[in-house]
């Protein structure tokens, strides 16, 4: 375990942290105001292990709090415990809080049987901009997934973790909105490929064959969205000597309705959503597009500035979907128009401009 020994200049006045003998995990603040309060939280994703590698239900949530003038925060990994908080062998999301609100997050992976001395691992956090970033860089990483194996000398190693396996499979956020799926190696057999199942509603079916070496999955084909509809996920892995290998557990996530060709396997994620008209200034027609998330009566109007009512595009059932229509303007005069969209209960308007 290294020992930090941290100072803070100001004109005048020189503050002296404490020497910290603990801690593998390290976040020092940067760029922040006076008289600032933050918190850092640690919350676990899925399974941990403890120091001898069995499943606990401890260490789920693990916090720390700052204020000023105090810039640097320290945890403890089980497997050397000092007298900071101690986070376990898991997966965790880490958060900046301020004021109840979560102002930035990353991931890091903790979940390796292998144990080094050298194992710490520090970070910043930029108050003033909301980001965290590598120690002694200014790169963002908020919304990324870090592993220890990969910013340490450790290797990423399973054996020996209870039930590893039917534990290991995670699906976290990517940052754009899509379910990151992660998992790791099958523990003592070698593994040729993963196989990655999904199910959408139809049953379980392949979604992507993966290198023996590769744990991480973006499914960029769904949005995740609260609330929404469940689909699931698990892994498969493929041993080289061809022995049938186990299934890994099943996560699920809450994505965009969407509709499933059940005959092709495949889905169309649709959601309620009127777009603006083009070309717009146009004359004297124009094309007005949206898209439903259900089979449900629609009805596309146009009014005038006033309110009053001059048109009807659409009035029927429409397919969930993407739709267009066209819009001619020849009988009206050059001024702004609402255009409005009803779909069940929901409701959109915008304005297109007639120019002649």
């Amino acid at each position: 375990m290294k020992k930090v020994l941290f100072f803070v200049l100001f004109p005048f006045i020189v503050y002296c942290q404490q020497q910290y003998s603990c801690g593998e995990l390290g976040i020092q603040l940067m760029n922040y105001p006076a008289n600032y309060e933050i918190t850092f939280k640690l919350t676990a994703i899925g399974a941990k292990w403890d120091e001898n590698f069995q499943l606990t239900d401890s260490y789920e949530i693990i916090t720390q709090t700052l204020q000023w003038p105090n810039v640097f925060v320290r945890f403890d990994h089980i497997r050397d415990i000092q007298g900071c908080p101690v986070y376990a062998m898991g997966l965790y999301k880490i958060s900046a809080i301020v004021n109840g609100e979560e102002d930035a997050y990353f991931y890091i992976d903790w979940r390796t049987s292998e144990w080094s001395a050298s194992l710490d691992v520090a970070f910043n956090y930029h108050m003033g901009d909301k980001i965290f970033t590598f120690s002694g860089s200014n790169q963002s990483i908020n919304y990324t997934y870090q592993t220890v194996w990969d910013l340490t000398d450790i290797s990423l190693q399973t054996s020996g973790f209870e039930d590893y396996w039917t534990n290991c499979l995670v699906a976290i956020d990517d940052g754009n909105g899509h379910p990151k799926l992660v998992w790791g190696p099958y523990p003592n057999i070698a593994v040729e490929s993963y196989k990655l199942y999904r199910d959408i509603g139809s049953g379980f079916s392949v979604l992507q064959t993966l290198s023996s070496n590769t744990y991480i999955y973006t499914d960029n084909s769904v949005e995740l969205s609260d609330p929404g509809m469940t689909i699931y996920y698990k892994v498969k892995p493929v041993a080289a000597s061809q022995m049938l290998l186990p299934f890994s557990n099943t996560v699920d996530v809450t994505v965009t309705p969407f509709k499933v060709n059940f005959e092709h396997n495949q889905l169309n994620s649709f959601q309620y959503k009127l777009e603006q008209n083009y070309p717009n200034p146009f004359n004297p027609s124009t094309i007005i597009s949206y898209s439903i998330e259900k089979d449900e009566f629609v009805t596309l109007k146009i009014f005038d500035i006033l309110g009053r009512e001059v048109g009807t595009l659409v009035n029927e059932f429409k397919k969930a979907g993407n739709h267009s229509v066209e819009f001619n303007a020849q009988n009206l005069q050059s001024g702004i128009y609402l255009y409005t969209l009803t779909a069940g209960k929901f409701k959109a308007s915008r304005k297109l401009i007639l120019i002649k």
